[in-house]
């Protein structure tokens, strides 16, 4: 599954995904505009990649709130 913040031109995403993951992926594409911007992939529903921008933010708020 792909999340984004916004519609994603989903030929393009697909055809990097395959590439790197094999030929045989079923995709779902699905906005979150709470997650701001980037993307969230997660194979059978385990997350692989998290580039979003609010884990971005998350991250940084955790780091100044622990100095």
């Amino acid at each position: 599954e792909v999340i984004s913040a916004r519609l994603l031109r989903k030929d393009e995403v697909e055809a990097a995904l395959r590439e790197r993951f094999g030929k045989n992926l079923v995709i779902d594409f699905s906005i979150n505009k709470e997650i701001i911007g980037g993307i969230i992939l997660k194979i059978n529903n385990e997350l692989v990649i998290d580039a979003s921008v609010k884990r971005r933010v998350d991250k940084l708020f955790k780091v100044r709130l622990a100095s």
